[in-house]
């Protein structure tokens, strides 16, 4: 596996995207592969879909898996999920206030002012996927009184 100077895999862009609603199918060439953390986060995110009763579709891409809320388009990004070469995972989340949430004070600034935290093991996943459901549930309130309608 090659890495690129900022540590992430290196992968050769994919051909085409899959239908919103659709998980990503993997290719040997074409999209990343996700290290165990992210893996097992990316299924606690499918399961947090399942109880928010809500679509939360990904694609994969050459770096990272990119969860959207309801579907996959422009400013809809909920989460990237960023292996890194250490085996740590970096996530980068909405953009949004966490004081209130991120009562471990572990988000930290990332590119283009997204939030962004590193876990580098199991444990560090419940606190994470905590942000992330704030998040989605924030995003959620601001499109209802919006008259934005969820499906």
């Amino acid at each position: 596996m090659e890495f690129d100077e900022q540590g992430r895999i290196k992968i050769p862009k994919m051909d085409s995207i899959e239908n919103a609603g659709e998980k990503s199918e993997r290719r040997d060439n074409g999209l990343v592969e996700l290290n165990y953390l992210g893996e097992e986060l990316s299924k606690k995110i499918e399961q947090l879909s399942k109880n928010l009763t809500c679509n939360l579709p990904y694609k994969d891409d050459k770096t990272m898996r990119s969860f959207y809320v309801e579907k996959i388009k422009h400013d809809n990004g909920l989460c990237w999920l960023e292996p890194k070469k250490n085996g740590s995972l970096l996530i980068h989340i909405k953009k949004q206030d966490y004081s209130s949430v991120d009562t471990d004070n572990l988000l930290q600034p990332g590119w283009g002012g997204y939030p962004t935290i590193e876990i580098s093991s199991s444990s560090e996943i419940d606190y994470t996927l905590k942000l992330i459901e704030w998040a989605y549930k924030k995003w959620k309130e601001e499109k209802m009184k919006g008259g934005y309608k969820i499906k």
